[in-house]
């Protein structure tokens, strides 16, 4: 338990003190030089109105991952239900199309919940449900 609340504590550190090293202006280009934007995330940076693409890069991928995953979910209940039909009273057949259709209704289930703690940890800790779901970057006012 002690492990758990350390871990959290760090996340909870970490997900304050980032919008604060992010605004941090440092200038490191004696060290790096001048670094582009790559050329895939201009249409990012654009969308966000400053250099902040890569965040919502990560952001569109999760959401990818999520309409994949709610597909094959789906891809898998309707083969279960294929092979429900044709099993034609075999009980080990029987047994696996049970089986698949647990699972995919769980991977269903379990993206809604993941969706709805995310959402629940955002409104307790920033007063924003989709704080974490569509992320913004504050930085300096130009």
């Amino acid at each position: 338990m002690k492990k758990l609340l350390i871990v959290l504590l760090f996340i909870a550190g970490w997900i304050w003190l980032t919008p604060l090293i992010i605004q941090a202006q440092v200038d490191t280009s004696f060290v790096t030089g001048k670094v582009e934007v790559p050329v895939g995330n201009a249409q990012f940076n654009q969308a966000a109105g400053s250099n902040i693409g890569l965040v919502f890069f990560i952001s569109n991928i999760l959401k990818l991952l999520t309409v994949v995953a709610g597909l094959f979910s789906l891809v898998n209940f309707t083969l279960a239900g294929f092979k429900f039909i044709g099993a034609q009273g075999d009980s080990g057949a029987m047994a696996k199309v049970q089986t698949k259709i647990t699972q995919s209704i769980f991977g269903l289930i379990l993206i809604v919940v993941a969706y709805t703690a995310t959402g629940l940890v955002g409104l307790m800790l920033f007063g924003k449900a989709d704080f974490f779901l569509n992320p913004q970057i504050p930085g300096p006012n130009p």
